[in-house]
């Protein structure tokens, strides 16, 4: 009840109200009033996406080393899973998009949406869908990483040929 939880937190009961108004348009709570009152709601996939989103971005600046250690498990993981799980259709997703890859004539934002892209397949590959919301929860912040990236010569060439690399072994079936 809002006088309960006023008095828990020690707030007036229109500062709950707000905040359950918040959390319920945010999808984590359901109000019913008279009937059962406010329940908490199990989070959906992209209420876990934009926390972690905006987690990231609270804790500016962004230490990208933490994020490049938490990429390397959460990649190589992913890598190994879909070169077990994969399906015809997984792989011709992935063969076009590494098409769409090596093309000359990459912008910043097509070599970053592409780039991004090749990892979401894979993750589609592991047939997990937990594994897409982990490294989606991370997007922005990959994003970014990719689109600073961008400037270092050779780097759209060098995801490229990692990608051709990774497609091989996760044709193959090679986990390692």
């Amino acid at each position: 009840a809002e006088r309960d939880l006023a008095e828990q937190f020690g707030v007036s009961r229109t500062v709950v109200r707000e905040a359950v108004r918040g959390l319920a348009a945010k999808g984590l709570l359901n109000v019913s009033p008279g009937r059962g009152g406010t329940k908490v709601k199990r989070p959906s996939a992209d209420s876990v996406t934009q926390s972690m989103t905006l987690y990231l971005q609270a804790g500016q600046p962004f230490d990208y080393e933490k994020l490049i250690e938490v990429r390397r498990a959460l990649e190589v993981e992913i890598a190994g899973l879909a070169a077990q799980r994969r399906t015809d259709a997984d792989l011709a997703l992935l063969h076009e998009n590494l098409t769409l890859g090596e093309r000359d004539d990459h912008d910043r934002e097509s070599f970053v949406q592409t780039d991004v892209d090749f990892h979401a397949l894979l993750a589609q590959a592991t047939h997990n869908e937990l594994w897409s919301l982990l490294l989606e929860s991370l997007g922005e912040a990959l994003r970014e990483g990719r689109w600073r990236g961008y400037d270092v010569p050779g780097t759209a060439a060098r995801a490229c040929q990692y990608h051709r690399a990774i497609l091989a072994k996760v044709e193959k079936g090679d986990v390692e």
